[in-house]
């Protein structure tokens, strides 16, 4: 995920989290956080080891308005939080009330409605739901980890696997190798004079080592890069992913206008601009090779679309949008919006993550299939990275008020009726919303960047 806009929404996450500011032209968001906790001793106050409930769901009313559930239902996490948000189109005068509804078990030491005093628009103190344990229930079994993780300090922007199984990565000062028998990474820097914002690496079969920035491309020789600049004639274009399909060499999305693609060629070191005849617009594109059927994926208008790269130069695109996605707070889009990431299995079958959940697609049927772990994780929103394991496991980052890694597992008795498994900082690894990267191993080993950050882990699946 672009490191740039990372760093804007971790910054805008923190900012919403007391205040309600303007939202384009008129405009508000209001916002609150809430605490609720295992009141032992009853006295309103969270003293230490006392400990968090999760699972509470909050609603917001409307009082002066007269309005129930205003905004999203809110759902309390493992520490305890939740954050409560409320769109204001035109900011309007409005007094909020909060109400708690706690999993069975649980019972309220205070009130279960917590009015909002003031203007309407923010609390800079959290609101507090102490709960106390109803006669007969128990205390929750303490988390027992599902991870084995380790650290390092590389802010690892995207991995890739080589065709001999070593872990490679780019953070925005290097290209790095995993070295296994060490246990470290040897990172190769780059000329940041020749490269700007270097952000992913693509990996040939011949095992050749290729970074891409926003104005070049990279090639590791001899543990120094080779520095490939985009010619003049690309103006302003930015280079925004890279695919390497070997035998017609490096493939870039170019989503400044007119949207197309460029290719370099490594032996000749030209470079060849193509795309989608008559296109306009400031697009955001990724581009996928499908490298057995020579196939372009790439994003159009919130769409996946395709076309043989015997096309070229202007191929004739094909838009698969034949699912769409509701929402009671958004219209019917094709393909969920905004497309995070495109992942290909063994099988051929592309796994998408996008602003409602994951997809996956497989070509030669047409078929469309849809999972929204949200339904059954109510505190995610959105996704931000998917991976693909070598026995074809499905992997997806989501980041909110922490991070969370989801397992897609298809090995139950019913294969048509997958469940998701849920990990979190409790699981080993680092409690950090910046995480831009995910990838599994040959090993089966998890590995995720934090790109603003400067870290990445390790982790293992203790089944």
């Amino acid at each position: 995920m672009n490191r740039i806009f990372i760093n804007a929404m971790f910054a805008l996450s923190i900012f919403l989290l007391t205040s309600c500011i303007p939202r384009g032209i008129g405009d508000c968001l209001w916002s609150a956080p809430i605490l609720t906790w295992i009141d032992a001793n009853e006295n309103g106050v969270w003293d230490e080891g006392e400990l968090p409930v999760e699972g509470v769901k909050f609603q917001v009313n409307d009082t002066q308005n007269n309005i129930n559930d205003v905004g999203d239902i809110a759902v309390s996490d493992w520490e305890g939080k939740a954050q409560a948000f409320v769109w204001l189109p035109g900011c309007p005068s409005a007094k909020f009330e909060v109400l708690a509804f706690p999993p069975d078990g649980y019972d309220f030491v205070s009130n279960q409605v917590v009015e909002i005093h003031g203007s309407g628009y923010g609390s800079e103190e959290p609101i507090l739901f102490p709960l106390a344990l109803k006669p007969g229930f128990s205390i929750p079994t303490a988390y027992a980890p599902k991870l084995e993780c380790k650290t390092y300090p590389l802010g690892a922007e995207e991995f890739k696997i080589a065709p001999d199984g070593s872990v490679w990565a780019v953070t925005w000062d290097n290209g790095a190798l995993y070295e296994h028998e060490r246990d470290t990474w040897k990172t190769i820097p780059f000329n940041h004079d020749l490269m700007t914002l270097p952000e992913n690496i693509d990996i040939g079969s011949d095992g050749d080592v290729w970074i891409r920035s926003w104005n070049g491309i990279g090639q590791l020789q001899n543990d120094e890069w080779v520095i490939h600049s985009m010619e003049d004639s690309f103006g302003d274009n930015i280079v925004s992913s890279i695919n390497y399909l070997d035998e017609r060499g490096l493939w870039f999305a170019v989503p400044a206008p007119p949207d197309m693609f460029a290719n370099f060629d490594p032996v000749t070191s030209k470079w060849s601009l193509y795309g989608p005849e008559n296109r306009a617009g400031n697009i955001e594109l990724r581009v996928t090779l499908m490298k057995g059927e020579s196939t372009w994926f790439a994003i159009f208008e919130n769409a996946l679309n395709t076309a043989p790269l015997s096309n070229a130069p202007y191929p004739n695109w094909t838009t698969q949008n034949t699912h769409t996605f509701t929402s009671e707070d958004f219209e019917v889009i094709p393909l969920g919006g905004w497309i995070e990431d495109i992942e290909i299995d063994t099988r051929g079958k592309l796994w998408i993550a996008h602003s409602f959940g994951v997809s996956s697609f497989y070509p030669p049927d047409d078929e469309w299939v849809n999972f929204n772990p949200s339904e059954v994780f109510e505190f995610l929103s959105a996704p931000t990275d998917i991976a693909v394991g070598p026995d074809n496991t499905i992997w997806v980052i989501y980041s909110a008020l922490h991070p969370y890694l989801l397992n897609l597992d298809f090995t139950g008795t019913d294969t048509s009726q997958p469940f998701w498994t849920l990990f979190d900082s409790r699981d080993g690894f680092p409690d950090d919303q910046s995480i831009s990267s995910l990838i599994i191993d040959r090993d089966k080993n998890i590995w995720i960047g934090y790109g603003l950050s400067d870290l990445s882990a390790q982790c293992k699946y203790l089944q």
